[in-house]
């Protein structure tokens, strides 16, 4: 057994398996974190989300983690065509019937105001993710014995 500066080689053998462990680990406790806070994410948005029929709050997905470039992002997404609309508020027109029967856009109506659910749905998230992040990385360690 050899001492250098108050270490064991058996100590330094069991930190360089630690780093080794947590190295291979980090990326998957990474992935993790992120889906979480996606799919709080997407129960707080769905929540804000009005309702009439229920498409566009079931329309609402969350993506897996994926890599861009050094960064790892998740996406949330709607997949119904008046999604933006109601995210972000619009000009409503007045609509008339035609000669032939079809709709015919008239005048400018009221402006709509958007809901904002997904806005204030990753404002809340975004701040939420520095205290859980270090919450969940003390947890982390532990758990490697680090």
């Amino acid at each position: 057994m050899v001492l250098i500066m108050g270490l064991t080689s058996d100590g330094v053998i069991q930190m360089a398996e630690n780093v080794l462990k947590m190295q291979q680990e980090f990326l998957d406790f990474l992935n993790q974190f992120l889906l979480e806070m996606g799919l709080r994410a997407l129960a707080k948005t769905r929540k804000r989300t009005p309702v009439r029929t229920g498409f566009l709050r079931n329309s609402w997905q969350v993506s897996d983690v994926e890599r861009d470039g050094n960064q790892l992002v998740i996406y949330l997404t709607n997949s119904a065509e008046y999604a933006s609309y109601v995210e972000e508020g619009h000009q409503a027109y007045k609509w008339s019937r035609g000669e032939d029967g079809k709709r015919v856009k008239g005048d400018k109506g009221k402006y709509v105001e958007g809901y904002h659910m997904a806005r204030i749905s990753l404002a809340e998230i975004n701040r939420e993710i520095p205290p859980r992040f270090k919450q969940s990385f003390v947890k982390w360690t532990q758990r490697l014995s680090l």
